[in-house]
């Protein structure tokens, strides 16, 4: 009986932690409402053998009935959990910006969530602080392109219209400075 009872317990706490994780924060930021509530139908849909059984489960003559509800439950949540890191996944491949990814990886940090899901959530720190790298590399060469044009003597071409020559080259630098600057101190805060 007390197996019965913690195995219960289990349910409710996994059923509960997948329903917060699916949530309207996690429709936020993906956008993907459509996949979230297919995930969630699918979680609900995980307790209705156990709502539709007629047995009573803590008499022994029901064990067998039990552990084979208790099985295709597990096997149905490692699906429903495959496909909720598909989608996170997916979510981190459709993200722009390292600081978006950031922004959402931190939005997570404190839901509690399954094991599986977790260990997913935190090796995206490490494709956050790639794909930074990635960004400082892009935003290099954009500063070097436009420092040769500007040696090359066509600075009309970096700076915006209406701005004096000086102005506007300090005001593209500072832009891109600001663009590497933003995430990195993010970054630090939050590490």
């Amino acid at each position: 009986m007390k197996s019965i009872l913690r195995e219960l317990i289990l349910i409710t706490e996994n059923m509960n932690k997948f329903l917060v994780f699916l949530g309207p924060n996690l429709k936020a930021v993906t956008g993907n409402s459509e996949g979230i509530d297919k995930l969630i139908t699918e979680v609900k849909a995980l307790v209705l053998p156990f709502k539709n059984a007629k047995e009573n489960f803590f008499e022994k003559a029901n064990v067998n009935v039990w552990n084979q509800l208790i099985s295709s439950f597990k096997q149905n949540q490692g699906t429903i959990e495959n496909s909720t890191i598909r989608l996170i996944d997916d979510t981190f491949k459709d993200l722009r910006s390292s600081e978006g990814a950031f922004d959402l990886l931190n939005n997570f940090k404190n839901i509690a969530t399954l094991d599986e899901i977790a260990k997913k959530l935190q090796k995206k720190y490490t494709d956050v602080l790639n794909n930074y790298r990635k960004e400082l590399d892009n935003n290099r060469a954009l500063f070097e392109k436009g420092k040769k044009l500007y040696e090359d003597g066509h600075p009309n071409m970096i700076i915006s219209r209406g701005k004096p020559p000086i102005a506007g080259i300090i005001s593209w630098a500072s832009n891109i400075m600001q663009r590497i600057k933003s995430p990195i101190l993010k970054f630090h805060k939050n590490a």
